[in-house]
C-alpha cells in the first residue's frame, strides 16, 4: 500500500486476497517506492467470520505505517525550516561584520588572507550574504624583512638572499685555500639547510620560503578573482541542498545534540585543476541550538582523465568561539 493514498485516514481498510495462505503487507512511500514497514499476514478459508491474528496486527500496522508515513513528510517540511532558521542566524551573527582577516603561518611565513562581506546574486535572480576572499592579503616572513611585501618584492628578497650566500661562499672558500684545505670542504658539510656550514644552502632555503610566500599571494590574487563565480555556484548548490534535504533525525555529535539532514540524487558538478567533482549526496549535522555546522559529509565521484574514482569528503567543525 502507498502512504500518500492514506494520510489523513484514522483507519485504513484493506481487501484481504480471495485466495488463502501466507502473505507479506508491505507499506512503501510513494516517491521512491522505500519499504518503511511490513508484516506477514495469514489469509483464513473462504468463508470464514474470523479474523486472524496476523490480520489483526496487519491492520494495526497499515495504521501505524501511514502515520509514519505523514511524519517522514513532516521532516522533509522541518529540514527546510532547519537549515533557513540556521541561514538566518548566520547573517545574524555577522551584524556589524563587513570584514576579517585569517593568517596562516608555516614555519616562520605568514599569509594573510582578508574576506569582505558582499552580496551575491544566485541563479534565481535572489541575493545571499557571504564573504569572500579579496585580492590585497599580505604575505612576509617573521625574520626576512617587512612583512607586508609584493609577490614581486618577495621574488627580488629571494634573489638576493641567494646572492648574499653566494658571496659568502666564496669568501670563505678563498679562505680555506689560502689555509691549504681543500675549497670543496665547505659544500661537503652537508645539503640539509638547518644541518650545514655552506651559506649557500643556508640562504637558499631561506629564499625558498620566500618565494613560497610569493606564490601563495598570487594564487590568492586569482582565488579572489574567481570567488564572486565560486561563491554564486556554492549558494546554489546549497539552495538545492535546502530543496532537497530531509531530517534524518536527531544525533549527538561531540557530546552535543544535533540535526541529521540528508539529501540524495544531487548530481552537483564542478571543475577544478583539470578534474571534474559530482556531487551525489550530502549529510550535514546542525548543533540543534546554536544552528551552525558540526560536520559535514559529502559523497560522489571524481573524474581524472579517463579514470572515475569514489570521492568522500568529510569535515568536522567542533572549535566555535565568541569573538568580541
Amino acid at each position: 500500500m502507498g502512504v500518500g493514498d492514506h494520510i489523513g485516514q484514522d483507519v485504513v481498510e484493506l481487501q484481504a486476497p480471495d485466495e488463502p495462505g501466507e502473505y507479506v503487507l508491505r507499506c512503501v512511500l510513494d516517491n521512491d517506492r522505500e519499504v518503511i514497514a511490513e508484516v506477514p499476514l495469514v489469509v483464513n478459508q473462504p468463508g470464514s467470520n474470523r479474523r486472524s491474528e496476523s490480520m489483526n496486527r496487519a491492520y494495526t500496522t497499515g495504521i501505524a505505517a501511514a502515520a509514519l508515513g505523514v511524519a517522514h513528510l513532516a521532516h522533509a517540511e522541518d529540514a527546510q525550516s532547519i537549515l533557513e532558521t540556521a541561514q538566518a542566524k548566520q547573517v545574524e551573527r555577522w551584524t556589524g561584520v563587513d570584514r576579517y582577516i585569517v593568517t596562516q603561518r608555516v614555519m616562520g611565513q605568514s599569509t594573510d588572507t582578508t574576506y569582505q562581506r558582499t552580496e551575491v546574486q544566485m541563479s534565481d535572480g535572489s541575493t545571499q550574504t557571504l564573504f569572500l576572499p579579496v585580492a590585497g592579503g599580505q604575505a612576509g616572513a617573521q625574520d626576512c624583512g617587512p612583512m607586508q611585501m609584493t609577490p614581486e618584492a618577495l621574488e627580488a628578497y629571494a634573489a638576493g638572499s641567494e646572492m648574499v650566500g653566494a658571496g659568502m661562499a666564496s669568501e670563505i672558500e678563498d679562505g680555506l685555500e689560502a689555509a691549504g684545505l681543500p675549497r670543496g670542504l665547505l659544500a661537503a658539510s652537508g645539503s640539509e639547510p638547518n644541518a650545514t656550514f655552506d651559506p649557500r644552502v643556508m640562504m637558499g632555503g631561506n629564499a625558498a620560503f620566500v618565494r613560497a610566500a610569493a606564490d601563495a599571494q598570487r594564487q590568492q590574487a586569482t582565488d579572489a578573482a574567481r570567488a564572486p563565480e565560486q561563491a554564486a555556484e556554492s549558494a546554489d548548490h546549497m539552495a538545492e541542498f535546502m530543496r532537497r534535504a530531509n531530517l534524518v533525525g536527531t544525533e549527538t555529535v561531540d557530546g552535543r545534540d544535533s540535526f541529521h539532514l540528508r539529501a540524495e540524487g544531487l548530481g552537483m558538478v564542478q571543475e577544478s585543476d583539470g578534474r571534474e567533482y559530482t556531487i551525489e549526496s550530502m549529510s550535514m549535522w546542525l548543533d540543534a541550538s546554536e544552528y551552525v555546522p558540526l560536520r559535514t559529509r559529502v559523497d560522489g565521484t571524481m573524474v581524472a582523465g579517463d579514470e572515475t574514482s569514489p570521492m568522500t569528503i568529510e569535515t568536522v567543525q567542533s572549535d566555535y568561539r565568541e569573538v568580541p
